[in-house]
């Protein structure tokens, strides 16, 4: 096996001569190479940087401030600071759902 630096991230990876010879073996995992696809070649990917950046948001259960990362927000798929928080959310919208049936 021999290593490679990855077309997109830059980070080492193996792989076999075998495999560099057919013009595969470029990239560290699927996901850099769809990436790069999308992309094209950039310094570091997001995911890569040291010291991304990190945004502060606020839990939707109790208001403690957390960190999350760029993608997260954009997917807005992060509300609360950990699990316990995740699942009160998840009971209280759960019985607003019912109160709104009932009615």
């Amino acid at each position: 096996m021999i290593w490679r630096d990855c077309e997109y991230c830059g980070g080492p990876f193996t792989t076999y001569p075998s495999v560099v010879k057919l013009g595969r073996g470029r990239f560290c995992g699927r996901r850099c190479a769809r990436l790069y696809e999308r992309y094209g070649k950039r310094n570091l990917g997001p995911r890569y940087e040291s010291g991304s950046k990190k945004i502060t948001r606020y839990c939707e259960v109790c208001g403690e401030p957390f960190q999350v990362t760029p993608s997260e927000t954009a997917a807005d798929n992060r509300e609360c600071c950990g699990n316990e928080c995740k699942f009160t959310l998840k009971t209280l919208r759960a019985l607003e759902r019912r109160k709104d049936e009932d009615v």
